[in-house]
């Protein structure tokens, strides 16, 4: 199964991440650079792009500058 992992630089990304490589998953992860996810139109062509079986959503707004 292919996974799309948002956010998966952070700390739920990253157990997710984990977990997900233990279970032999192939993880394609959406960076900052790569794609603006706040950016509807963006985010739905950048996964196009990588064409996942499914999405997994662990970015989130802190506040904190990146």
């Amino acid at each position: 199964m292919r996974i799309a992992l948002l956010g998966a630089s952070g700390f739920i990304g990253t157990a997710f991440s984990t977990q997900l490589a233990e279970r032999n998953a192939e993880v394609v992860t959406v960076r900052r650079r790569e794609c603006n996810i706040y950016d509807v139109q963006q985010l739905v062509q950048h996964l196009r792009k990588l064409s996942p079986d499914a999405l997994i959503n662990c970015a989130g707004y802190t506040g904190k500058r990146n």
